[in-house]
C-alpha cells in the first residue's frame, strides 16, 4: 500500500497549484493542508526541521520534500509510468 501523502499549500501560491494538478492528473488521492502567509512559518519550520518554510511540501510518509521541483523530480522517479501514460513528461 501507498503511503498517505499530504501536501502543505497556500490558496494563492502557483507553486502549489502546479504540485496540485500533477498529483490530480496522476490520480494520487491526497490530503491538502492550506495555510496562510505568514502563519505558515512555525508550522513549516516545524516540519521541515528548520530548513525552510515556503510552499508546497509533499509529507510522504516520514519523507518531507519541499519545492514544487523537487517534488516533481520525486513523482518522476516513483511514478513514471503514470506521469507517461497521463502525457506529463516523454516517453
Amino acid at each position: 500500500m501507498d503511503p498517505k501523502l499530504e501536501l502543505v499549500t497556500f490558496s494563492l501560491s502557483h507553486f502549489s497549484e502546479k504540485t496540485r494538478w500533477t498529483l490530480d492528473a496522476l490520480g494520487l488521492p491526497y490530503t491538502e493542508i492550506r495555510l496562510t502567509p505568514f502563519l505558515h512559518i512555525p508550522h513549516n519550520l516545524r516540519l521541515t526541521r528548520g530548513r525552510g518554510t515556503s510552499v508546497p511540501i509533499l509529507r510522504v510518509g516520514d519523507e518531507i520534500i519541499q519545492d514544487s521541483g523537487r517534488i516533481t523530480a520525486w513523482l518522476e522517479r516513483t511514478h513514471r509510468a503514470e506521469l507517461n501514460a497521463c502525457g506529463l513528461i516523454p516517453v
